[in-house]
């Protein structure tokens, strides 16, 4: 792997991120299938490269709370893993809810979750539990195939911590799997570089989440607050807003205004993560369907432009839905996975122009 780029392009495939049917709702996922081969076929299409897998453990778990790990329904991971490999895509597997941790529990379209991961030896004791039997069941796959990324978007917490809940984790897999890739994610709900030791690892790659701004991304997202008027691409917005969201001001600004150089200024700290010799991914981003397509499309324009020149790959929230590539209008039929996609054109053009590679034609059909 090479120290100043992740050359991982793709989108996450959500079959398995939650249990919760309101989110089935908003997204076209099948809840229990697991992954689509039809899916990874359309992605290697598309000459995409990566697949992240985000996971809920209640699928894998019986018992009080689902605590005890059955292996038996760690098949549903075994066809993700080996449907990445038929079609050459590398497979990334993500906790998206964990033993004590979840993002999502504080939305009403989910569950809370029991316990603290952050605060609890039994919730890190079953974190460490559920990453080491899948090290030990992957052992075999080569480390260009599969890689591991331990939490999706974890709360602040402090170095020490970072290192007891992730550094502990890391290390338990090295020594099973002493090649695995480990994906730490920033913490502060993905907004700040893991600690410089950890994201400076041989082994680690830190990945940051990019939905910024907030109220272009997740414009009339139905799980979030009212957002304002239709956003356009670069965006203006009040400044208070925008610091919150984590916008760099240029000096002066009474006013802020996204832009590809605003993009730059936000990212900063991951791109010093890259200078200094350690790896980047952008893990997930998009903008909701909601947002227009002609906004949707410029603004990725940007995004790509901006992590290409720094040689920091990507991959957006879904394949399928309304931050994805196709089938992404809410509440409308949903194409018959068996019948092809139905793909934004600008959203693809946006991809094909990122990529370089204007000789690319795509065979599936388009919107």
């Amino acid at each position: 792997m090479s120290r100043s780029t992740v050359g991982w392009r793709g989108v996450n495939l959500i079959e398995l991120f939650s249990t919760s049917v309101r989110w089935a709702e908003q997204f076209p996922i099948r809840l229990g299938q697991g992954i689509q081969e039809s899916d990874v076929a359309a992605l290697a299409e598309l000459g995409l490269t990566y697949m992240r897998i985000p996971l809920s453990y209640l699928w894998f778990g019986v018992g009080p709370c689902a605590r005890t790990l059955d292996a038996s329904r760690l098949v549903l991971i075994d066809r993700a893993v080996e449907l990445g490999r038929a079609y050459g895509i590398h497979v990334n597997l993500n906790l998206h809810r964990a033993p004590g941790y979840c993002i999502n529990s504080r939305s009403h379209f989910d569950t809370p979750e029991p316990g603290d991961l952050f605060a609890d030896r039994d919730c890190q004791e079953l974190f460490r539990a559920f990453w080491t039997e899948l090290a030990r069941r992957y052992a075999h796959i080569p480390a260009d195939e599969l890689s591991f990324d331990l939490l999706n978007e974890p709360p602040e917490i402090d170095d020490a911590v970072f290192a007891t809940v992730f550094g502990r984790t890391a290390e338990a897999i090295w020594r099973v799997s002493p090649e695995r890739i480990v994906v730490l994610e920033g913490w502060d709900a993905g907004l700040r570089p893991p600690p410089r030791e950890w994201a400076l690892h041989p082994q680690v790659v830190s990945s940051v989440h990019l939905y910024k701004p907030f109220e272009l991304t997740h414009h009339r997202a139905p799980w979030v607050a009212a957002t304002g008027a239709e956003p356009t691409w670069p965006h203006t917005t009040e400044l208070q807003g925008a610091l919150r969201d984590g916008y760099v001001p240029l000096p002066g600004e009474t006013t802020a205004r996204w832009d590809e150089a605003a993009l730059e200024r936000t990212l900063r700290p991951w791109f010093d993560v890259v200078e200094a010799g350690g790896a980047v991914h952008v893990g997930e981003m998009g903008a909701y369907a909601m947002t227009p397509v002609t906004t949707r499309a410029a603004w990725l324009g940007s995004v790509f432009r901006v992590l290409e020149s720094h040689g920091i790959g990507w991959a957006l929230w879904n394949l399928r839905g309304p931050f994805g590539l196709a089938d992404t209008q809410p509440g409308k039929p949903h194409a018959d996975a068996a019948h092809g996609l139905r793909l934004d054109p600008e959203l693809i053009d946006a991809i094909t122009a990122a990529r370089n590679d204007s000789r690319r034609t795509f065979s599936v059909d388009r919107v």
